[in-house]
């Protein structure tokens, strides 16, 4: 029996189309003064991600402005992360995701801990308009009220868009079809009248199966690809039961080949991460955020970025800036107080002017 259908929201939406096409290479910048307007580290770790982790986003067809939801495959714990960036970045729209309470209490593991709990303030949200909804994953009360109040506010805002991973855990190897979704998830959507978006994480999995990864193998960067947009009217003419499997089919038809040289090309950054981490005993977490810091060109740095590198790079920073402020404190914690001294940064981080 088909499912009712709710009316548009009335109140227009504020957000901007991203048109078809690859994303170009001059909207990082601003994208990035989108969702992270406010001059911290967090702009710093946020192009991290968006600039490092992304090879490309293949936008197929043009993604309207207006309230959808995006549902994607799941290979890292950093796809989301960078894709909601982005997102956010070129709509100019706030983007809501659902996010297992766990990844908050992650610590040099926790991609999510190093981007939405922000030490001594506990702030969840790396920006105003990327924001995570914790739910418990133990408990399906929870999850699916949390994701009636996402969609609600998707449907009803004038600025939201909302993201859903149909399948919960990551996938174990590359190119492995999505075949899971929540019949209830799909239910809410299209009660909302609410168009999805088809989207694909390529590149970021192994090459044959094995343990789920927390970041991209080879911390490599991945293929993003968006297909067209699915109607809610248009799933409403099909059966209940095949309009799931015309969205994983979406997914599904947006998987790209990973190119042979693709891994090779990412060994020597990967190889720098692993050796950061081994040589300070912080984790691969971390090691990968300080080597993205560690290799941005100072002036693109806010002051916050230039000030942590300094307080975890140059001995005795923190008796000129005080290592009790936020920032100390946040240098200590990201770089898990290892001491300019115990490794030599200046050899394989030439940016570092003042590292030994």
């Amino acid at each position: 029996m088909p499912l009712p259908a709710a009316d548009p929201p009335a109140a227009p939406h504020r957000g901007r189309a991203i048109p078809k096409g690859p994303i170009p290479p001059g909207a990082l910048e601003p994208a990035l003064l989108t969702v992270c307007p406010e001059p911290d580290i967090r702009r710093d770790l946020m192009r991290v991600m968006m600039r490092d982790f992304v090879a490309s986003w293949d936008v197929r067809e043009n993604i309207p402005a207006g309230p959808r939801v995006f549902i994607t495959n799941h290979q890292s714990a950093s796809d989301i992360t960078h894709f909601c960036g982005w997102l956010a970045g070129l709509t100019g729209c706030r983007v809501e995701i659902l996010m297992w309470d766990g990844h908050f209490d992650l610590d040099a593991a926790g991609v999510s801990r190093a981007f939405f709990t922000f030490p001594e303030t506990g702030e969840r949200s790396v920006s105003k308009i990327l924001r995570p909804r914790p739910i418990d994953q133990s408990n399906p009360r929870d999850v699916i009220g949390t994701w009636r109040s996402m969609i609600s506010n998707t449907a009803n805002g004038d600025d939201c868009l909302a993201v859903v991973c149909a399948r919960g855990e990551t996938e174990t190897y590359e190119g492995e079809p999505l075949t899971v979704m929540s019949a209830a998830i799909l239910d809410e959507i299209l009660r909302a009248n609410l168009p999805i978006t088809p989207v694909r994480f390529n590149w970021g999995a192994p090459d044959t199966p094995g343990r789920r990864n927390m970041w991209s193998v080879d911390f490599a960067p991945q293929h993003v690809a968006s297909g067209a947009s699915l109607s809610p009217a248009a799933l409403l003419q099909i059966p209940r039961g095949k309009q799931r499997e015309a969205v994983l089919d979406g997914v599904n038809a947006l998987t790209v080949p990973r190119p042979a040289a693709h891994l090779a090309a990412a060994a020597p950054r990967a190889n720098r991460i692993r050796a950061l981490a081994e040589e300070t005993g912080m984790g691969l977490t971390k090691a990968a955020f300080c080597d993205g810091l560690f290799t941005t060109a100072p002036e693109t740095l806010t002051e916050d970025g230039r000030l942590f590198v300094e307080l975890a790079t140059v001995p005795r920073a923190g008796d000129r800036h005080g290592a009790h402020t936020f920032m100390g404190k946040f240098a200590r914690w990201l770089s898990d107080g290892y001491g300019p001294s115990r490794i030599p940064l200046k050899a394989r981080y030439p940016l570092l002017d003042g590292a030994p």
